[in-house]
This record gives structure tokens, sequence and C-alpha cells, in this order.
């Protein structure tokens, strides 16, 4: 839906085009067309002022500029501000305070996108939902899924990720949660953070909104003592411990949901990893203290549609590739090699690209992934540099070990025979479903 500019002359003053209406906010030019707003960012590696032409080549009609820009606008309306990224911020702000219903920011190492899409999908049912789009959970991805998608919805769903101390806060003064969800917390992007404690402690900054009113969290992250200090009203769920407020089991056929030990809801076993059911248990549990149905919510599952290299199965030439390449920390590859398991198959092979930010603990969580892929695993083929470093420790076959996507695939291919199953993931960064879709 366009956007009038006015709605934000608070932030930014684009003078001449008040009532000029845009159709998207981009702070990537590649992205940028016709009525498009570009913001532009000056970040470590890369500064947006300096991509203003090929944005005015791209159609757009105007910029947001830092105020001490004094190069050319070629054409753009120029917004000047003293910081374009907290002008954009600030936008998404507006508007989120325009929500009539709930908020709820969802935060963790893994599972937050997926989990995301399930609380989307439920809540759907009855509601006009936006969520934010893929894993755009930044300081400037979040504020712009939101910006993008506005059509003054009712409830929102905002994956809010975090890479440095200090980030929580600023998503949760742009976003003001009204309800919140922790999945696992791991040592999982943790460059930039530091040990395991203080992971949680940053994510659990998401519980300081002032309209917070009630916490999902994770069993397990229970043990932390920032977990323990939260004042909001604190709601666990895990698999198979009937001991926490909301559990599920796998059982054979179907998926069975409790409430307080009591069984709540069941539905068909669908093949899901256990992973992606913790996730749905996270977005049951949600909903459920939202006070819709447990039966509803049961329903409501067959029409999730998930972000794509979610698990997903793909039969290409009469062999099974398990789409798993969205993303990589060592719990969800190892989890996704134990699922392997229960696949009826020929071979089963892993393909698995490296895990990233993981910062001291690269090396050693490198050689568990590789020790159980080697375990469990009938060949196990390596994308990546972080492999190589533990090589001699694990005796992994150096030639099985690949820099280049290109030489990896043609080992690969022609090692795959009829019947075989193929578990790809890695990092985003690696684009793993390339190789899928290379098949």
């Amino acid at each position: 839906m366009p956007l009038d500019l006015s709605l934000f002359n608070t932030v930014t003053d684009i003078r001449g085009v008040e009532n000029f209406s845009i159709t998207s906010v981009q702070f990537d030019s590649r992205k940028v067309g016709p009525e498009s707003l570009f913001i532009a960012l000056k970040g470590e590696r890369v500064d947006g002022h300096n991509f203003l032409k090929e944005v005015a080549m791209r159609g757009a009609k105007c910029a947001v500029v830092q105020e001490d820009y004094t190069g050319p606008s070629f054409g753009l309306k120029l917004g000047r501000v003293k910081n374009p990224l907290k002008a954009l911020q600030s936008m998404a702000h507006i508007l989120i305070k325009k929500t009539r219903g709930e908020v709820i920011g969802v935060t963790g190492s893994v599972g937050k996108t997926t989990t995301k899409d399930f609380i989307r999908a439920l809540l759907s049912l009855d509601n006009h939902v936006l969520a934010t789009e893929g894993n755009c959970n930044s300081q400037a991805g979040l504020p712009s899924s939101v910006i993008n998608q506005w059509h003054g919805q009712e409830t929102l769903v905002l994956e809010m990720g975090i890479t440095q101390q200090g980030e929580m806060e600023k998503l949760v003064a742009i976003c003001e949660p009204t309800m919140g969800v922790l999945t696992r917390v791991l040592a999982v992007h943790s460059e930039g953070v530091g040990s395991l404690e203080t992971i949680a402690r940053e994510k659990c900054r998401l519980f300081t909104s002032d309209r917070m009113k009630k916490a999902v969290i994770h069993q397990s992250n229970f043990t932390f003592d920032a977990v323990k200090k939260l004042t909001t009203v604190k709601v666990g769920y895990a698999l198979d411990d009937l001991a926490c407020d909301y559990s599920a089991r796998i059982e054979k056929t179907k998926i069975s949901f409790y409430e307080k030990a009591k069984l709540s809801a069941s539905i068909d076993f669908a093949g899901e990893s256990k992973p992606v059911v913790e996730n749905m248990l996270a977005a049951f549990a949600t909903c459920r203290e939202m006070g819709i149905e447990a039966t509803k919510l049961a329903g409501g599952f067959k029409h999730v549609q998930l972000t794509p290299h979610r698990f997903a199965h793909i039969n290409k030439k009469e062999t099974l590739f398990i789409d798993d390449s969205y993303n990589a920390s060592p719990y969800a590859v190892e989890m996704a090699i134990k699922a392997m398991e229960s696949i009826p198959s020929n071979k089963k092979i892993a393909v698995l690209g490296a895990m990233k930010e993981l910062g001291d603990l690269e090396i050693e969580s490198h050689r568990k992934v590789a020790k159980l892929a080697m375990e469990r695993m009938d060949s196990v083929f390596f994308l990546g540099s972080a492999w190589g470093k533990i090589k001699e420790i694990e005796n992994i076959d150096s030639a099985r070990i690949f820099l280049d996507k290109k030489l990896l695939q043609e080992k690969l291919f022609p090692f795959i025979e009829k019947g075989d199953a193929v578990l790809v993931k890695g990092s985003n960064s690696y684009q793993m479903w390339q190789i899928i879709d290379a098949y």
C-alpha cells in the first residue's frame, strides 16, 4: 500500500514532496524500484551515499541522507537527517504505534524464523497479521520489513535478532512488544555478544518493554540468571516434558500438544523434524496464551507456509533431498542429522556447509558436528574452510572437503544413486540450496 511521506514529517524533511507517496523503503540499492524511498546507510564496508546515482536510475524519486552529505543529488529529492538508520527506525516506530492488537517479538538463538512463521499463520485465522519477511530481524531489516508490508494490520509478529550487545534494547524501542517468545539460547552469533549467559541476558532484554505482558520461554532457558530474574509472567514450553506449561510429543502418526500435562490437541505427523515440532509448540503456546482455542490452532497448522529451505523434502531424479539450507547452528545441524535416521533410503548422504559466527567455539563446534555426521551418515561432503581446521582431529577424508561449491558438485553428483537421501545444510551465506537446484 502506498504510504504518504507526510506521515513521517517528524523524522525526515523532504521539502517539495510533502504529499509524495512511496511504494517501498529500501536501504539496498539493488532492490530500489519506481517510487521507492532510499535510505542511505553508512556501514563499515559500504556507504549508501555512493549509490545515489544507481538509485535515481532505478526510478527512485527521493532519498534520506546524512545531514553533512555534500555530493550530487542526481535529481533525487534529499531528506537530510543526522542519522539515516535512526530515521528508518523512527518511521517504523510511527507505524507500529498505530497497531491496535498484540505486538509479538520473537528472539532466541535457533528457530526464530520458523516460530515466527507458525505464529503468523495461526494468528491469521482470525486476525489481520503483519510478520517480518524471512529473517529480516536486524536494526535495518526489521523496520524496513514493517514499513514495506504495512497496510493497517491489527497484529504484528516481529523476529528480533542481535549480533552485538545493546541491539535488543534498540529493537524494543522500535517495536514496544506486548508479548515475547524466547526460543533456545545457544552459542550462535556469539562473536559480538559474548558468553552464553551474556547472550541470554541480551536476548532477555526483549522482555523489558513497558508494554510486555507475557514471556513464552523454552524450558532449557530457565537455568539462566537473566530468565530467573524476569518479573514478567513466564510460560515454559519443551518437547516431551509434561512438567512444563506446554509440551508436545511425536507419537507415531500424530503430534500431541499438552497443557499442564493434559492433552489439548493433536495433529497428523507429516515427518517434521524435532526442531520444527519445537517451533510449532512455541507458536501453539503463544496463541493459547492469547486465548485462541486449541482445536482451532490444530486445524490452522494445515495452512502454514514456512520460509523456504526448512527441512523441505524435494524429490529429484529418484533421489530425496532434504533442503534444510536456510541456516545452520551446531544444534540445528545435529538435530537434522539425527532426523535423517527415520527417513527410508538407500544411502544417507550429508552435504554440510560450514557454520558461521561461532567465535571461539568454531573449531570445537565443527569437530562435534563432523564426528556425529560421520557416525550417522553413510557419506559426508563438507564445504568451507572451517572443516579443514579439524580434519586432523577427526581424520576427515580431505578429498571430501571443498572450498568451491562447483567442485563439490562434480564429486557429489556422480556419487548419488537412485533411492539415496541427501541432507543439505549450512550457513545461509553458502546458499547450499543451489546444490539441489543444480542437480
